[in-house]
């Protein structure tokens, strides 16, 4: 993945901070922060439980880029393809979010 990508996929997801997204199967999460350092994460909180979770940098980008080739990513999917083992409904939900706003970014630039 190019910089300018990963600085666009960052951004997006970024501006999420604070809401709330669904899974495929309904089931809310929210973005509780993204961290941009070097072990880069996305903390989220499943709504039902409120129990904090991690999705990794390399899960998100390797979905990102399973979104653009594919024209769209689903839990299973990043599951195939070794993205996340434990949370692929959350990294599938989050690049679906992200996806579009990603591709509009990276035009602006």
């Amino acid at each position: 993945m190019d910089a300018a990508t990963r600085d666009a996929l960052w951004q997006a997801i970024g501006v999420l901070i604070g809401q709330t997204v669904d899974t495929v199967r309904g089931r809310p999460f929210t973005i509780l922060s993204v961290a941009r350092h070097k072990d880069a994460a996305v903390e989220i909180a499943p709504v039902s439980t409120g129990k904090p979770r991690k999705l990794y940098r390399e899960s998100l980008e390797g979905a990102y880029l399973l979104w653009k080739r594919e024209g769209g990513v689903t839990p299973s999917r990043v599951r195939e393809e070794g993205l996340s083992e434990r949370n692929p409904a959350y990294v599938a939900a989050l690049i679906q979010a992200v996806g579009p706003r990603v591709e509009a970014l990276r035009r602006e630039t």
